[in-house]
């Protein structure tokens, strides 16, 4: 059994889908996988107080993303307060997944550097520090961690400089995100069961359009429309909508709204509470997407899509999470498409980004072979 260690989320779609490919992937790879729940002391004590009190707190997100965990994926929930020694002896292979689970500028968790993980091997699979360095104050534990790690492949081209330069290692190695080993295909299969209707979006929050039937597919509509997925609550985010808006002649304009920020813009149409596969299918069928989300940018990446990232942090910012934004879209020439004039608009050109992209994906797969089968 493989143990993917990694975040699951609460409610982020990027988090709950880079877990979700990575144990998707491995099991079309043929081995035997579960997702690792860590669940810390406060979070323990407060799951036992709810239960004592026969109270249920789980809202609509989280039940729609304990439901999707429960259809499509293998999760094990670890106490950290109680002895892992089931989970040690069913465990063949501990492996960070990717997120910024490493990511030290707020704050430092040794779980997820597999300091509980004894004498068993370990590795790591498009994990990162989400920014271009490590919390001096954590970094001699770092290093230290990271020394006992087989394999160690990470998302951002500047995390292999930080953490090779830390750990004194050559061998750490950049790998797309665990959401790239889906290929379109492969994702729009999965899509392919996914029906956005009434059934399953909150209807007290999505407005269909009034002269469509309220049972009509939602990413059916044959009206074209501009999604907006923001993270951040930047205030110029609503002008810079209304621009890209403006530029593509949209007049739809979807905004699927963050749990992290609320509603941050205006649109003719609001959504929330949908599951993570329901996310990727939204972005499949908007004509445009606009967005300040790593993994929504990867996804329309991988999915062919036109899009425009607003940044959602100031350069310079030692805590700053543009850098791993930065680095996808350098990798394939799509720095244009940071959303600061009308350049940004022109319609993206596939073709060469594809043959890289495709390159990419094949030498991330040869490596994570390599970490299972420890060669």
């Amino acid at each position: 059994m493989i143990s993917i260690v990694t975040w699951l989320g609460n409610g982020n779609y990027g988090t709950a889908l880079q877990a979700f490919a990575l144990h998707h992937k491995l099991e079309l790879l043929g081995y035997r996988s579960q997702l690792i729940d860590k669940i810390g002391v406060v979070r323990s004590l407060r799951l036992f107080a709810n239960k004592l009190l026969g109270r249920n707190t789980t809202d609509e997100s989280q039940r729609r993303l304990d439901s999707f965990w429960q259809t499509h994926a293998r999760v094990r929930r670890v106490y950290t307060i109680l002895p892992k020694w089931r989970l040690m002896s069913e465990t063949s292979l501990f492996l960070n997944g990717s997120d910024q689970i490493w990511n030290t500028h707020y704050g430092f968790d040794p779980f997820y550097f597999l300091a509980f993980a004894g004498s068993k091997r370990r590795a790591a699979y498009a994990a990162s520090i989400g920014t271009d360095t490590v919390n001096q104050r954590y970094a001699e534990r770092v290093a230290r961690y990271l020394a006992k790690y087989s394999h160690i492949g990470v998302r951002e081209e500047s995390g292999v400089k930080a953490l090779s330069q830390l750990t004194k290692r050559s061998d750490i190695r950049q790998v797309v995100d665990p959401t790239f080993l889906l290929r379109a295909s492969e994702l729009r299969q999965l899509l392919a069961d996914v029906s956005l209707t009434k059934d399953n979006l909150p209807q007290n929050k999505v407005p269909l359009p009034k002269d469509k039937p309220t049972d009509k597919p939602f990413a059916q509509s044959d009206e074209d429309y501009l999604l907006v997925y923001l993270i951040g609550q930047n205030p110029d985010y609503q002008k810079a909508v209304d621009n890209v808006a403006r530029w593509c002649g949209l007049g739809r304009i979807v905004v699927l709204q963050a749990r992290e920020s609320g509603k941050v813009v205006e649109g003719t149409e609001s959504l929330s509470d949908v599951d993570p596969l329901a996310f990727v299918k939204l972005i499949d069928g908007a004509r445009m997407v606009c967005t300040d989300s790593f993994h929504a940018t990867a996804l329309s990446i991988n999915l062919g899509k036109q899009f425009v990232v607003l940044p959602r942090f100031r350069d310079g910012d030692t805590a700053s999470q543009n850098s791993r934004l930065y680095d996808l879209l350098s990798r394939y020439g799509l720095t244009h498409r940071i959303c600061n004039g009308e350049s940004a608009l022109s319609d993206i050109d596939y073709n060469i980004i594809n043959e890289k992209l495709e390159s990419d994906v094949a030498k991330s797969e040869a490596f994570l072979i390599d970490e299972l089968e420890n060669r």
